[in-house]
């Protein structure tokens, strides 16, 4: 890194990161050929906005998008960390909640932030591969963007179920939001995951040997 290229502050990442991801042309193509996922897409794009023009340099593009994936693992292993204590709070706190619903607490909220640790990995693995300029950066990234979006499913899902045990909402606006809630969460981790794809480097064939 040069004098003149400073490492992006959370607050540059916060103004850059999001433009880059959503600018690029290819990203805003994506599903041109599917009518269903096209019009899906459309609506993704809409919800975050207009492309921008950024005029940076690649090296600041690399160091920009790097930290930003770096901003998402430390939110995700901050949850894994959250979701860790909780647990330590129910089981020492006698009569909290009862033996089955701690049984269950304890079966959703572990293996959540044993995922969220891992997928948080993958992404600072995939921020320095990235910032390095390897090429191996999409398979970390692409990876733990996947594991964010299962947690994603998961969490969402069980705390419908939960709504629905306690009949907190009618059935259908449960239902609603929970398909809302899915193919716009779904749809804002994509945008990352398709930047990656097509800005990942280009595989490089050995020449035939003949």
């Amino acid at each position: 890194m040069t004098p003149a290229e400073p490492a992006p502050t959370v607050r540059d990442v916060s103004r850059e990161f999001a433009g880059i991801v959503r600018s690029h042309p290819e990203v805003r193509a994506a599903y041109a050929s599917h009518g269903p996922a096209r019009v899906w897409w459309r609506a993704i794009l809409a919800l975050h906005g207009e492309p921008v023009r950024l005029e940076l340099s690649p090296e600041r593009q690399r160091l920009v998008v790097a930290r930003g994936f770096e901003v998402y693992a430390w939110i995700f292993r901050g949850l894994a960390v959250l979701l860790v204590l909780a647990l330590l709070g129910l089981a020492l706190l006698p009569g909290a909640i009862d033996s089955d619903a701690f049984s269950l607490a304890l079966a959703g909220a572990g293996p959540a932030a044993l995922e969220l640790w891992i997928a948080s990995g993958l992404l600072l693995t995939g921020a320095r591969a990235h910032r390095a300029g390897r090429g191996d950066a999409a398979a970390y990234l692409v990876l733990g963007l996947l594991m964010a979006m299962l947690f994603l499913c998961v969490a969402l899902t069980a705390a419908s179920v939960a709504l629905q045990r306690l009949a907190v909402v009618p059935l259908w606006l449960n239902v609603g939001a929970l398909l809302g809630l899915l193919v716009l969460g779904v749809g804002s981790y994509m945008l990352e995951l398709n930047y990656v794809l097509v800005t990942r480097p280009a595989s490089v064939r050995p020449p035939d040997a003949g």
